[in-house]
C-alpha cells in the first residue's frame, strides 16, 4: 500500500480543522442573532394603572398617562398618530427634541402612553400646566399656605361661625390644626385669631415617622420639592419621599398620590 505523504496528511488535517472552526463560528453567529431577536425591551409602562409622573435624577420626567376612552365616540386607533404629530410640532417649534413618545398601549379603549420630557419646563409647556420642581425652601412652602388661607377666607366667610356650623374638613382647609379643632370643640379656643395669612407656618407629615413637622424644621441642602395641584401619582425614580403636606398621601417610600384639592408640596431626595 502506498503511504500517504506526511505533508499531504498535515494539509488535510488543517483543512478539516479550519472547516470545523468556521462551522463553529457560523453556529455561534446564528446563536447570537437568535438571542438578539429574542430580546424584548422592558416596558416603561409596566403595570401602572393611573397617571403617574416619574421624576428622574438627571432632570428628565417620564409621564405614564392612563386614559379610559371606552364608552366614548373617540377612535383610539388614531391617538398614537395624533400624539406623535403634537410632539413633532412642539419639537420643531422648540428647535430641538425635548419630548418623545417611548411607548404606546391600547386595550379595550384604555390608552396608556409613556412620554419622556427633557425637563419640567418642557413638561409644563407641552401640557399647559404649572408644576414646580426646585430645591426645598421653607419660605415658599409657607407662602403657599398663606395663599390657601387667604383664598379659603374669601370663599368661606362662615369660618367665624360657631363650631357646630362648620365641619373638621373645612377647619383644616382654613388652616386650623387638629389640636386647634380639639380646643375649639372643647370650648377652650375661639374660631378667630388662629391661623392667619401673616403668621401661617406650613406643616408636613414625616414619611418615615408619620409625625407632623413645621416647614422651618426641615433641613437638607440636597432636598428637592415638587409643588403641584395636578391629581396624579408622583414617583421619585432613584430616591425617596421625605415629607408631604395635607394634599398628598404616601403610597410607598418613593411614591405619593396628590388629591388636587389644593397645592401639594412634596419633599424628596435622590439616593446617589
Amino acid at each position: 500500500m502506498k503511504k500517504m505523504n506526511i505533508k499531504k496528511l498535515g494539509l488535510l488535517l488543517l483543512i478539516a480543522l479550519l472547516s470545523f472552526t468556521l462551522a463553529g463560528c457560523a453556529w455561534k453567529k446564528d446563536k447570537d442573532e437568535a438571542e438578539e431577536e429574542e430580546y424584548v425591551r422592558p416596558s416603561t409602562i409596566g403595570d401602572v394603572d393611573e397617571t403617574t409622573l416619574k421624576i428622574n435624577p438627571n432632570g428628565t420626567l417620564t409621564e405614564i398617562a392612563v386614559e379610559d376612552f371606552s364608552g366614548t365616540d373617540i377612535d383610539t386607533a388614531g391617538i398614537e398618530s395624533f400624539i406623535n404629530e403634537e410632539i413633532d410640532t412642539y419639537n420643531n417649534e422648540a428647535g430641538v427634541s425635548k419630548v418623545s413618545l417611548i411607548e404606546f398601549q391600547e386595550n379595550n379603549g384604555v390608552v396608556k402612553t409613556a412620554i419622556q420630557y427633557s425637563d419640567v419646563a418642557s413638561y409644563n409647556a407641552f401640557n399647559m400646566m404649572d408644576i414646580t420642581i426646585a430645591l426645598y425652601d421653607a419660605t415658599s412652602a409657607d407662602d403657599i399656605l398663606k395663599e390657601e388661607l387667604a383664598s379659603a377666607q374669601d370663599a368661606t366667610p362662615a369660618v367665624t361661625a360657631a363650631p357646630t356650623e362648620i365641619n373638621e374638613e373645612e377647619l383644616l382647609e382654613a388652616g386650623y390644626s387638629l389640636e386647634d379643632i380639639e380646643d375649639i370643640e372643647s370650648g377652650s379656643m375661639d374660631l378667630e385669631g388662629t391661623a392667619t395669612e401673616t403668621d401661617a407656618i406650613a406643616t408636613f407629615t414625616d414619611a418615615k415617622t408619620m409625625s407632623v413637622v413645621n416647614s422651618d424644621e426641615i433641613e437638607g441642602a440636597s432636598y428637592m420639592m415638587v409643588i403641584t395641584d395636578e391629581p396624579y401619582v408622583y414617583s421619585v425614580n432613584g430616591g425617596k419621599i421625605l415629607y408631604y403636606n395635607k394634599h398628598a398621601e404616601l403610597i410607598d417610600d418613593s411614591t405619593v398620590r396628590v388629591d388636587g384639592k389644593g397645592k401639594s408640596v412634596i419633599i424628596y431626595e435622590f439616593i446617589y
